[in-house]
């Protein structure tokens, strides 16, 4: 009973910790100068992957079957606390060092809004074709792997993540009034709404909440204002979309034990009927905490920590593959599931990774002291993006708020290896630069005629 109330009481100081940027961001909305919040979705995030599921069900059941330790558990929520105050340190502390504005001015790249609407809407156009392909096709018949060459993956890869460049860049043209209603109408009908089925036909529920991030992010940063109906909105969609198809490990019935979460609970999902595998599913999506405790409870002690390895291969992830088809992938996921205890001797022939968690993948690089420096570092970078990009709200820079928003957009993916999303990061920034640059040619170019 005790360790139950201390976790109890941990989870509920993540929460709260969690939500301190957000009573800083609506004590300070009158400032006069808009930057990405980064932190404030960063810790949002945070509060539902760490804080959630400890705090509603006590629970300490990674895929149902690996039970963590109570003293793991109890280590597992105070690191987290840790690690999120470092990371806010870091982020506070540069902020109050660097006026606000200052750095935005070595950046420019500001482009005429009105005459960028048509390039939007196309791109919008051929990165759905793109991503339809990539991901549709291959999710449901498995052909893309197997039929496209290494050389054409890496350009359709990168069209695939045009619609949420152009989804930010039109909706931040919507918000500021420059979207006739012809062009609203087919920026939602041939841009959003399609990206919104294909994500769901992939049946990676998870990429609604990748849609969701970035329109909380153009609304905080250009209206000022939390969006919370959009936000129920697309938590409803996740919610009766999660698990609508499944492969490897999610298949795997004995991973989940639907009768462990009966009787419990104190918040429901109201779309998922409570006893039934997809409704663990769905809560087991919400364990990061869990996968940093698995991660405490056998490194080192089992398994070795990664130490330099796992940075080093992350790198290759900013060569194209379609200029080094034989380069070396990043961390293997599979074979950190099995450095953790979920994967058995077999992983190698696991269909399935696992996400090992931003936490997670620090711990098992090299201990507390990789939190440590890590939560660091990752504290500065979001300031720093914030400060690099921060705009006038009465004259944004829409080509700064996107690559602002694009950065926080990959950066919050607090799932997965965090060193190869750091670096996968890079591709989209140069992406929107080079979209950026070539508005601004335009633009001269444009002026050069008329006058």
């Amino acid at each position: 009973m005790k360790y139950e109330i201390t976790s109890t009481l941990l989870a509920i100081l993540i929460c709260i910790v969690g939500i301190l940027p957000l009573a800083y961001f609506i004590k300070k909305k009158e400032t006069g100068i808009c930057t990405v919040p980064l932190l404030l979705v960063w810790g949002g995030v945070t509060v539902i992957q760490y804080g959630y599921r400890p705090l509603i069900f006590n629970d300490f059941m990674l895929y149902g079957k690996h039970f963590l330790d109570y003293s793991i558990q109890l280590k597992t929520l105070g690191v987290t606390i840790l690690a999120m105050t470092l990371c806010y340190s870091a982020y506070y502390l540069i902020n109050r060092q660097v006026k606000i504005g200052v750095l935005s001015q070595k950046i420019n790249l500001s482009f005429n809004a009105e005459s960028s609407i048509t390039w939007g809407l196309w791109a919008g156009v051929i990165g759905n074709i793109a991503y339809a392909v990539e991901t549709v096709v291959g999710s449901i018949f498995y052909t893309f792997n197997q039929f496209f060459p290494a050389a054409l993956k890496q350009p359709v890869h990168l069209l695939a993540g045009l619609p949420i460049i152009a989804i930010i860049l039109l909706l931040s043209f919507q918000l500021t009034g420059k979207l006739s209603k012809k062009q609203k109408y087919l920026f939602w009908g041939v841009v959003f709404v399609p990206r919104l089925i294909f994500g769901i036909l992939t049946g990676i529920s998870f990429q609604v909440i990748g849609l969701m991030i970035p329109f909380v992010f153009v609304f905080l940063t250009i209206k000022r204002k939390i969006p919370f109906g959009i936000i129920t909105l697309f938590f409803i969609l996740f919610a009766l979309f999660q698990g609508i198809r499944g492969s490897g490990l999610r298949q795997n019935r004995d991973y989940f034990s639907a009768d462990r979460y009966k009787g419990q609970g104190r918040f429901l999902w109201f779309a998922i009927p409570k006893n039934t595998e997809r409704y663990v599913r769905l809560i087991d999506r919400l364990g990061a905490h869990n996968m940093l405790g698995k991660a405490m409870e056998s490194i080192p002690g089992n398994e070795p920590f990664y130490k330099f390895d796992a940075m080093g291969t992350a790198v290759f992830a900013l060569i194209p593959r379609a200029l080094w088809s034989n380069k070396p992938h990043p961390v293997d996921l599979r074979e950190f599931g099995y450095r953790i205890g979920i994967f058995g001797d077999n992983w190698a022939n696991q269909s399935n990774n696992v996400r090992p968690t931003q936490l997670g993948m620090l711990y098992a690089t090299w201990g507390i002291p990789a939190i440590i420096i890590g939560m660091l570092i990752f504290g500065s970078l979001y300031a720093f993006i914030e400060l690099f990009t921060a705009v006038d709200k009465d004259n944004i820079d829409y080509g700064k708020l996107l690559l602002g928003i694009v950065c926080a957009t990959n950066l919050i993916d607090i799932e997965g290896d965090c060193f190869s999303i750091l670096a996968r990061t890079i591709w989209p920034v140069i992406l929107v630069i080079i979209i950026c640059k070539f508005f601004q040619w335009r633009d001269g170019r444009v002026g050069k005629l008329e006058g």
